[in-house]
C-alpha cells in the first residue's frame, strides 16, 4: 500500500486545484493565482524518490493536465515530465534541508509555467504579453504554491521517510 500512496496523494490534490481552478480562478481578474499543488508535490517526492520515478508521475500527471484543462495534448504531459526530472535533485544536503526543498520546488514550479507559457505563445495559443504574463500570473501564483510548498515540506519529508524505511532503504 505505502507504495500507492505518493501518487494517490498527488491525484487527489489534481482534483483540488482543478476544484480551485473552476471555482476561484477567472480570466477577467487583475491578479491570477494559479494553483499547481499536485506539482509542488511531485518536485518533492523526485527529490526523495528519484528523478526516474519523478518522470513516470509527471507524465500520467501532464497526461491529466491535458486531457482535463486543454485541448492541445502534449505540452503539460512534456513540461511535468520535463521538470519533474530536471529539479529531482536527490543529493543527502537537500532531502536534510526543508529550505533547500522548498526552494527547489518553487523554482521548479516558476519554471513550469514559464515553460508551458513559452510553448503555448510558440504554438499560438496564448496571445498573452509576456511581462503580463509575469505580473498577473506568475508572481501571485507564485505566492500561493510557495505557501502550499512551506506547509507541506516537513509532512512530506517524514512521510517520505516512513515510505522509504518500510522499503528497505535508508536514503533520507
Amino acid at each position: 500500500m505505502s507504495r500507492y500512496l505518493p501518487p494517490i496523494l498527488v491525484f487527489v490534490l489534481f482534483l483540488v486545484e482543478s476544484i480551485w481552478f473552476q471555482t476561484f480562478v477567472s480570466p477577467d481578474q487583475p491578479l491570477q493565482f494559479i494553483p499547481r499543488l499536485a506539482m509542488v508535490l511531485l518536485v518533492m517526492i523526485g527529490i526523495f524518490r528519484g528523478p526516474l520515478i519523478a518522470a513516470v508521475y509527471g507524465l500520467g500527471l501532464g497526461l491529466l493536465y491535458d486531457v482535463v484543462f486543454t485541448d492541445v495534448l502534449g505540452i503539460y504531459m512534456f513540461t511535468c515530465t520535463f521538470i519533474a526530472y530536471l529539479f529531482s535533485i536527490s543529493l543527502p544536503v537537500i532531502k536534510q534541508s526543508m529550505l533547500y526543498i522548498v526552494v527547489i520546488a518553487i523554482v521548479a514550479f516558476a519554471a513550469f509555467e514559464t515553460l508551458v507559457y513559452g510553448l503555448y505563445s510558440v504554438v499560438g495559443v496564448t496571445t498573452m504579453e509576456g511581462d503580463v504574463f509575469f505580473q498577473s500570473r506568475l508572481v501571485p501564483s507564485l505566492l500561493i504554491n510557495g505557501g502550499f510548498a512551506l506547509l507541506i515540506v516537513y509532512p512530506v519529508r517524514n512521510l517520505m521517510k516512513v515510505l522509504l524505511q518500510r522499503e528497505g532503504t535508508n536514503s533520507v
